[in-house]
């Protein structure tokens, strides 16, 4: 899900990171994000309009490259429901992340809105797809 949200800001124009897990044993510490920007050109409908949009997301992985966050002024989480492993990336994203970067998330739970760390609370607003296959992005 996280290379088709990736691949609506790259149409519109965006230069995008898309970071995630190192997967244990692959040689290749991007692999989940390269299988991911993989997958989002083959499935249908594309999610590329462009193969110039599909080469502005940069692939990178939680544990070399979260640091590109503090250059961001849109920071989107896809990550697994499971708010002990949200919890755990926004502790790590709070201490690198620009001042006043916003902060979308996928999580419908308003309960969730609750653990972001302090001061985060102010940047927060909610994003939402409607399928992992959906073309559209809606926010509130």
């Amino acid at each position: 899900m996280g290379a088709r949200i990736a691949a609506h800001f790259a149409n519109a124009g965006f230069p995008v990171d898309l970071l995630d897990i190192v997967l244990p044993g692959q040689p290749k510490r991007n692999a989940a994000a390269l299988a991911g920007i993989d997958s989002a050109s083959k499935q249908r409908p594309v999610a590329f309009f462009t193969d110039a949009a599909k080469a502005l997301i940069t692939p990178g992985n939680f544990e070399d490259d979260l640091s590109r966050v503090g250059r961001c002024e849109w920071i989107v989480e896809a990550v697994a429901e499971d708010l002990e492993i949200k919890r755990s990336l926004w502790r790590r994203v709070a201490a690198r992340r620009a001042p006043g970067s916003a902060y979308p998330s996928r999580r419908t739970r308003c309960s969730s809105f609750s653990a972001l760390p302090r001061g985060w609370r102010r940047w927060r607003c909610g994003s939402c797809t409607s399928a992992p296959t959906s073309t559209s992005t809606t926010l509130w």
